[in-house]
């Protein structure tokens, strides 16, 4: 008999242990589905390396204007793409609104795409509107978005752009981001 218990026990912890695997997994799995992984946990660098230029696009930002590629040409400009949600979206933001503030061409040169569920990116928007232009997004339409055109695949994702329109750095985490001197210049 002390065989038996012994034995129901042993096994009643290994399945415990299997259990608990599995909901970490499933966990996992749905944050990176969900673009919440932690900084280092993510895609090492966002879509487009250095030296790309993103594709064309057209969109419609939450203040009712339109913002495309040629809008942000001629002075540096800043992107930052968040999820509203995403734990390292809220704790990179206000890093991202720091660097905003200081960028030539004020708000029009500073983009952040937001996606999710309306009510939470109506709520990024109110605390970045006064620094950039906010761009609701559906990242999981094909063409036309901006996250298709910088291939965002992970969020958050940061973008700098160099007068050309070409990227000149790209990163998933703010601190990686690499922002040359004269873009810290305000207009």
């Amino acid at each position: 008999m002390p065989y038996l218990t012994a034995a129901v026990i042993l096994v009643g912890l290994m399945a415990f242990t299997a259990l608990l695997l599995v909901i970490a997994l499933a966990r996992r799995l749905g944050d990176a589905a969900a673009g919440r992984l932690q900084p280092g946990q993510a895609i090492e660098s966002p879509g487009l390396a250095s030296g790309s230029r993103p594709a064309g696009f057209r969109v419609d930002t939450t203040s009712g204007g339109t913002v495309t590629l040629d809008d942000l040409s001629g002075e540096w400009a800043l992107l930052g793409f968040f999820f509203a949600g995403c734990t390292p979206c809220n704790r990179q933001l206000p890093a991202f609104a720091d660097l905003a503030r200081t960028m030539p061409g004020g708000p029009r040169q500073v983009i952040a795409v937001v996606a999710g569920h309306p009510g939470k990116v109506a709520e990024y928007a109110a605390r970045l509107e006064d620094v950039a232009t906010v761009v609701p997004d559906r990242p999981q339409a094909d063409e036309g978005t901006i996250s298709h055109a910088f291939r965002i695949s992970s969020w958050p994702s940061y973008y700098l752009l160099d007068p050309a329109g070409t990227v000149e750095s790209g990163a998933t985490a703010f601190s990686e981001l690499v922002v040359p001197a004269l873009a810290g210049r305000r207009r």
